[in-house]
């Protein structure tokens, strides 16, 4: 705020900063009490919306994001294999990235951190077969990210598998398909 930072880690690029709930209600096509662990990204909410709501996302128009329609009605969807988090420095406070692999958090700076007992975040053990595996395929995308300067590029230099039992291979389409019709209202 204008009064200064508010407490509670949101300008933070660890889990405190970056692990936001998204809540979704749909009386009739929403399955209650479930909660999905999915890797999701802000960007994937415009191609979730279009989905929902029957658009179609124009195929001039570049999107990073994917759709998470699916796994909002219970079902498998596409999977995330990492995210990329940034916050631009300001006169308060210096900015920075990382990618989060839902295990491990690599920060620009080389720095691993171990997240798989969230919220706590520690200094990741190094050898650590896991450590080592995630340090190295997250500084290879963040080597694709510094070399291309688009997060969407690295995305897709990995493997896409699907989330849920039958692992369904995603669409390559830009346009919103997924067994789930769009819940219209009755007028």
């Amino acid at each position: 705020t204008t009064a200064g930072l508010v407490n509670g880690g949101k300008y933070d690029l660890n889990d405190a900063g970056t692990h936001v709930p998204l809540l979704a209600w749909g009386p009739e096509s929403i399955p209650k009490g479930k909660v999905n662990h999915d890797l999701i990204d802000v960007v994937d909410l415009f191609p979730t919306f279009c989905e929902i709501t029957g658009a179609t996302i124009p195929e001039q128009l570049s999107i990073d994001g994917r759709s998470i329609a699916p796994q909002i009605h219970g079902q498998p969807g596409v999977l995330r294999e990492w995210v990329h988090h940034a916050i631009r420095a300001n006169k308060t406070r210096v900015g920075g990235n990382n990618l989060f692999d839902g295990s491990f958090r690599l920060y620009e700076d080389g720095t691993l951190l171990d997240a798989r007992h969230l919220p706590t975040e520690s200094p990741a053990n190094e050898t650590d077969p896991a450590a080592l595996q995630a340090r190295e395929k997250l500084s290879a995308l963040f080597n694709t990210i510094q070399t291309t300067q688009d997060p969407a590029e690295a995305q897709d230099q990995v493997p896409v598998g699907t989330s849920g039992p039958d692992r369904r291979p995603p669409t390559a389409s830009k346009t919103a398909e997924s067994p789930i019709t769009p819940n219209r209202r009755k007028k």
